[in-house]
Order: C-alpha cells, then structure tokens, then sequence
C-alpha cells in the first residue's frame, strides 16, 4: 500500500511544482506505467524504493537535482519561513569554519598565474568573509585558474559573491525562477566588496569535470555567456 501512495504523493508534488509541466507529466507516466507492470512489486525496503524511483524520475528528466529520499522517523512539517536556531547555526559556522568553507588552494603559480580550488559554494553570509580573504590573495594575477573539478555546487549567493572579485562593474549574472509561487529572484556581481577585485583584462580559465555541479555549473554558465572565461575541462 505504501508503494502506490509514495509514487502518487511524488506525482503531486511534481504536478505543482517542476520547472517544467511537460516533463513532470512523462516522469508520473513512465513511473506509473513501471508501477502497473509490476516492477516495483519486488521492493520492500524504504531506502530502495526510493532509490529505483530517483533513478526512473531522473531517467525521464535527465535532472540530477531531482530527487527522492527516505527517512525513518517522520520528517516533521515546518513553516516557509523556518530557521535554525542559534546554536545550530554556530554548529554549521564552526563546521564551515574547520573546512575553510571549501576553498582548498589558492596559490600564484609560475609566470604570475593564479590558481584558485574550492569544492562549494558556502552560504555568504557565513562564509563571504573567507572568500573574500581567498579573493584578494589573486588581485595581482596575470591570468586565473578556477579549479571546480570537484565542486558539487551549493549557494548562488556565494555564485554571485565569488564572481563579483571578477567584474569591475555592477553585472546582470543570472535569474532564477521558481513555479510555485512564479517568483523570479535575480543575481548580480556586487560593485563594492572587501579587498582587491582580479582586473578585468585578466584572462580567467575555469575547469571543469563531469562531478562539476549545481551552482558550479551555473558559475561556469554565466562566465562563459558574459565572455568572462575559457572553459576547460568536461561537459
């Protein structure tokens, strides 16, 4: 009983909220039609069950954000505008902290070139502070390595705040829109930023792997469609 009721409760969720209605409409009937053939009968176990169902949605929409999870213990209801209280939200500093909120290595490579790895895009607010830090060590660079090989993405803040040190002028990045609610919330480089910006005649190279994602993809996106940076690496 609980199969159908998962696939249908999955099914609603994406009728009212997928980006894309046309997609949301094949994944619910390619899922559907699996259920009806009898190809979930066989799984018993939470945890599988929505594994097989990840990998049929995605099947459909090729959306490696889309996902379905599991959890034991119920998951309580929280409002829109929940937040964390005050000692979780020094745990997630002092855990941002211990890990240089992902910035792995920024060095000045032979020939004056600048060389910057980090492995996410941490929350601004908590961690702009760090990027700026890291930012301003390649202010004098004569050319830029952006390393997100193994960037698996995170915040477009932090997006917007990292590719702010790259453009001298206020610059348009990137909108993104959300279906419920048809809200659009735009991005944009910050003019004024702690420390030195990398000038806008260096030439910026960014790399890339197939790991490389979510908010890396959409830095590598907007740097690429301003003309801003070489791309290298892996689609």
């Amino acid at each position: 009983a609980a199969r159908p009721r998962v696939i249908e409760a999955a099914v609603a969720q994406l009728d009212s909220s997928y980006v894309f209605p046309e997609v949301a409409a094949k994944m619910a009937a390619a899922v559907r039609d699996r259920s009806k053939r009898g190809a979930y009968d066989d799984v018993t176990n939470g945890l599988s069950f929505a594994t097989v169902l990840t990998e049929d949605f995605q099947g459909v929409s090729r959306d490696k954000h889309l996902r379905v999870n599991y959890s034991a213990p119920p998951i309580p209801d929280r409002p829109a505008n929940f937040q964390p209280d005050s000692a979780a939200r020094e745990r997630f500093r002092q855990d941002m902290l211990r890990v240089n909120c992902g910035f792995e290595k920024t060095e000045t490579l032979a020939n004056n070139v600048g060389y910057l790895k980090f492995n996410f895009f941490a929350d601004p607010e908590v961690c702009g502070d760090i990027a700026s830090k890291e930012m301003a060590k390649l202010a004098d660079v004569s050319a830029l390595i952006v390393d997100l090989r193994e960037n698996g993405g995170g915040s477009p803040g932090m997006v917007a705040h990292v590719s702010s040190y790259l453009f001298s002028k206020r610059t348009h990045l990137n909108d993104l829109w959300e279906r419920r609610g048809n809200k659009t919330t735009e991005y944009w480089t910050k003019p004024e930023l702690p420390g030195r910006k990398v000038r806008d005649d260096v030439p910026v190279y960014v790399l890339t792997a197939s790991r490389t994602f979510s908010g890396a993809e959409e830095f590598t996106y907007n740097l690429k469609n301003l003309k801003r940076a070489t791309i290298v690496g892996e689609t």
